[in-house]
Protein backbone atom coordinates (compact mmCIF):
# COMPACT_ATOMS: atom_id res chain seq x y z
CA UNK A 1 0.00 0.00 0.00
CA UNK A 2 2.97 2.15 1.03
CA UNK A 3 4.42 1.85 -2.66
CA UNK A 4 1.15 2.59 -4.40
CA UNK A 5 0.32 5.79 -2.31
CA UNK A 6 3.60 7.05 -2.38
CA UNK A 7 4.45 6.66 -6.51
CA UNK A 8 0.80 7.93 -7.08
CA UNK A 9 1.64 10.92 -4.83
CA UNK A 10 4.89 11.62 -6.84
CA UNK A 11 2.74 11.54 -9.95
CA UNK A 12 0.12 13.73 -8.52
CA UNK A 13 3.21 16.23 -7.65
CA UNK A 14 4.21 15.98 -10.69
CA UNK A 15 1.46 16.46 -12.71
CA UNK A 16 0.57 19.66 -11.67
CA UNK A 17 4.11 21.19 -11.21
CA UNK A 18 4.26 20.16 -15.08
CA UNK A 19 0.78 21.85 -15.65
CA UNK A 20 1.58 24.95 -13.89
CA UNK A 21 5.61 25.43 -15.43
CA UNK A 22 5.86 23.75 -18.31
CA UNK A 23 4.32 26.04 -21.49
CA UNK A 24 1.66 24.14 -23.20
CA UNK A 25 -1.59 26.10 -23.90
CA UNK A 26 -5.14 24.53 -23.22
CA UNK A 27 -5.95 22.30 -26.69
CA UNK A 28 -8.40 23.76 -28.80
CA UNK A 29 -10.96 20.73 -27.20
CA UNK A 30 -9.86 21.90 -23.63
CA UNK A 31 -10.82 25.60 -24.21
CA UNK A 32 -14.15 24.53 -25.55
CA UNK A 33 -15.04 22.48 -22.89
CA UNK A 34 -14.07 25.52 -20.59
CA UNK A 35 -15.93 27.80 -22.31
CA UNK A 36 -18.86 25.63 -21.72
CA UNK A 37 -18.14 25.69 -18.20
CA UNK A 38 -19.24 29.42 -18.67
CA UNK A 39 -22.46 28.74 -20.09
CA UNK A 40 -24.02 25.49 -17.82
CA UNK A 41 -26.62 23.58 -19.68
CA UNK A 42 -28.14 20.09 -19.83
CA UNK A 43 -26.34 19.27 -22.87
CA UNK A 44 -24.30 20.51 -25.45
CA UNK A 45 -24.39 19.97 -29.30
CA UNK A 46 -21.75 17.06 -29.48
CA UNK A 47 -20.63 15.82 -26.04
CA UNK A 48 -23.00 15.63 -22.53
CA UNK A 49 -22.66 18.30 -19.76
CA UNK A 50 -20.14 16.36 -17.17
CA UNK A 51 -17.09 17.96 -18.21
CA UNK A 52 -18.56 21.99 -18.15
CA UNK A 53 -19.68 20.59 -15.17
CA UNK A 54 -16.43 19.49 -13.57
CA UNK A 55 -14.79 22.65 -14.90
CA UNK A 56 -17.02 24.83 -13.37
CA UNK A 57 -16.41 23.74 -10.32
CA UNK A 58 -12.86 23.47 -10.18
CA UNK A 59 -12.68 27.27 -11.89
CA UNK A 60 -14.78 27.96 -9.00
CA UNK A 61 -12.29 27.39 -6.42
CA UNK A 62 -9.05 28.01 -8.33
CA UNK A 63 -9.64 30.68 -10.68
CA UNK A 64 -9.50 30.80 -14.56
CA UNK A 65 -6.09 29.21 -15.10
CA UNK A 66 -4.67 26.02 -16.84
CA UNK A 67 -4.62 24.35 -13.50
CA UNK A 68 -8.40 24.83 -12.71
CA UNK A 69 -9.21 23.27 -16.05
CA UNK A 70 -6.49 20.27 -15.93
CA UNK A 71 -6.71 19.38 -11.68
CA UNK A 72 -9.68 17.20 -12.62
CA UNK A 73 -8.03 14.85 -14.55
CA UNK A 74 -4.78 14.43 -12.24
CA UNK A 75 -7.41 14.14 -9.32
CA UNK A 76 -9.55 11.37 -11.11
CA UNK A 77 -6.59 9.42 -12.46
CA UNK A 78 -5.20 9.69 -8.98
CA UNK A 79 -8.52 8.54 -7.14
CA UNK A 80 -9.01 5.61 -9.93
CA UNK A 81 -5.50 4.76 -9.04
CA UNK A 82 -6.47 3.74 -5.46
CA UNK A 83 -9.45 2.34 -6.17
CA UNK A 84 -8.10 -0.06 -8.49
CA UNK A 85 -5.38 -0.84 -6.12
CA UNK A 86 -7.66 -1.71 -3.38
CA UNK A 87 -10.15 -3.49 -5.74
CA UNK A 88 -7.42 -5.63 -7.05
CA UNK A 89 -6.36 -6.58 -3.76
CA UNK A 90 -9.48 -7.83 -2.92
CA UNK A 91 -10.26 -9.64 -5.44
CA UNK A 92 -6.62 -11.14 -5.71
CA UNK A 93 -3.42 -10.12 -3.36
CA UNK A 94 -1.04 -7.42 -3.03
CA UNK A 95 1.06 -8.51 -5.66
CA UNK A 96 -1.87 -7.92 -8.30
CA UNK A 97 -3.29 -4.77 -6.57
CA UNK A 98 0.46 -2.97 -6.86
CA UNK A 99 0.15 -4.31 -10.92
CA UNK A 100 -3.06 -2.78 -11.55
CA UNK A 101 -2.51 -0.09 -9.67
CA UNK A 102 0.93 1.39 -11.37
CA UNK A 103 1.09 -0.52 -14.83
CA UNK A 104 -1.63 1.76 -16.51
CA UNK A 105 0.73 4.95 -15.13
CA UNK A 106 3.61 3.93 -17.62
CA UNK A 107 0.92 3.93 -20.96
CA UNK A 108 0.97 6.72 -22.80
CA UNK A 109 -3.04 6.58 -23.20
CA UNK A 110 -3.21 6.94 -19.47
CA UNK A 111 -1.31 9.40 -19.12
CA UNK A 112 -2.47 11.99 -21.64
CA UNK A 113 -6.03 11.44 -20.02
CA UNK A 114 -4.42 12.14 -16.60
CA UNK A 115 -3.50 15.51 -17.81
CA UNK A 116 -6.03 17.14 -20.57
CA UNK A 117 -9.62 17.73 -19.76
CA UNK A 118 -11.18 15.91 -22.05
CA UNK A 119 -14.55 14.09 -21.83
CA UNK A 120 -12.44 10.64 -21.55
CA UNK A 121 -11.26 11.78 -18.10
CA UNK A 122 -14.60 11.83 -16.13
CA UNK A 123 -15.80 9.08 -18.50
CA UNK A 124 -13.19 6.53 -17.56
CA UNK A 125 -13.39 7.32 -14.14
CA UNK A 126 -17.08 6.39 -13.85
CA UNK A 127 -16.84 3.70 -15.74
CA UNK A 128 -14.51 1.75 -13.97
CA UNK A 129 -16.65 2.72 -10.69
CA UNK A 130 -19.56 1.70 -11.85
CA UNK A 131 -17.73 -1.36 -12.88
CA UNK A 132 -16.57 -2.32 -9.43
CA UNK A 133 -19.78 -1.13 -7.76
CA UNK A 134 -21.68 -3.62 -10.61
CA UNK A 135 -19.58 -6.58 -9.08
CA UNK A 136 -19.97 -6.00 -5.23
CA UNK A 137 -23.79 -5.59 -6.10
CA UNK A 138 -23.85 -8.65 -8.19
CA UNK A 139 -21.58 -10.03 -5.15
CA UNK A 140 -23.68 -8.69 -2.51
CA UNK A 141 -27.07 -7.68 -3.72
CA UNK A 142 -27.26 -4.97 -1.28
CA UNK A 143 -29.18 -1.99 -1.94
CA UNK A 144 -26.74 0.77 -0.85
CA UNK A 145 -24.66 -1.06 -3.85
CA UNK A 146 -27.47 -0.96 -6.51
CA UNK A 147 -28.14 3.29 -5.37
CA UNK A 148 -24.36 3.71 -5.86
CA UNK A 149 -23.77 1.97 -9.19
CA UNK A 150 -26.96 3.80 -10.78
CA UNK A 151 -25.96 6.75 -10.15
CA UNK A 152 -22.05 6.54 -11.04
CA UNK A 153 -23.76 4.61 -14.25
CA UNK A 154 -25.42 8.11 -14.41
CA UNK A 155 -22.32 10.60 -14.03
CA UNK A 156 -20.61 8.19 -16.35
CA UNK A 157 -23.18 8.81 -19.05
CA UNK A 158 -23.50 12.43 -18.02
CA UNK A 159 -19.78 12.18 -19.50
CA UNK A 160 -19.82 10.69 -22.25
CA UNK A 161 -22.78 8.77 -24.37
CA UNK A 162 -21.41 5.39 -24.79
CA UNK A 163 -22.03 4.79 -21.16
CA UNK A 164 -25.12 3.82 -22.06
CA UNK A 165 -23.24 0.31 -23.04
CA UNK A 166 -23.22 0.16 -19.10
CA UNK A 167 -26.56 -1.02 -19.53
CA UNK A 168 -26.78 -3.59 -21.25
CA UNK A 169 -22.94 -5.33 -19.97
CA UNK A 170 -24.66 -5.21 -16.98
CA UNK A 171 -27.66 -6.73 -17.51
CA UNK A 172 -25.20 -9.92 -19.53
CA UNK A 173 -22.74 -9.96 -16.64
CA UNK A 174 -26.07 -10.05 -14.12
CA UNK A 175 -27.60 -12.60 -15.89
CA UNK A 176 -23.95 -15.02 -16.16
CA UNK A 177 -23.07 -14.83 -12.75
CA UNK A 178 -26.64 -14.45 -10.42
CA UNK A 179 -29.92 -15.03 -12.34
CA UNK A 180 -31.61 -14.93 -9.46
CA UNK A 181 -31.10 -10.85 -8.78
CA UNK A 182 -33.66 -10.45 -11.48
CA UNK A 183 -36.26 -11.84 -9.26
CA UNK A 184 -35.13 -8.28 -6.84
CA UNK A 185 -36.78 -4.88 -6.85
CA UNK A 186 -32.75 -3.98 -6.32
CA UNK A 187 -32.20 -4.33 -10.12
CA UNK A 188 -35.28 -2.73 -11.36
CA UNK A 189 -34.45 0.16 -9.30
CA UNK A 190 -30.52 0.84 -10.91
CA UNK A 191 -31.75 0.41 -14.17
CA UNK A 192 -34.00 3.45 -13.56
CA UNK A 193 -31.47 5.71 -11.82
CA UNK A 194 -29.53 6.49 -14.60
CA UNK A 195 -32.09 7.95 -16.23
Amino acid sequence: MKFVLLFNIALLIFRILYVLYYPMDLTPEEAQYWDWSRHLDLSYYSKPPMVAYLNYFSSSILGHTELAVRIVPILLSFALTLFTYFFAKRLFDERVGIISATLPQMSVGFSINSILMTTDAPFIFFWALSLIVLWFSVEYGKTIHWILLGILSGFAFLSKYTAVFLLPLGIFYTFLYRKELFKEKNLTLVLLLPF
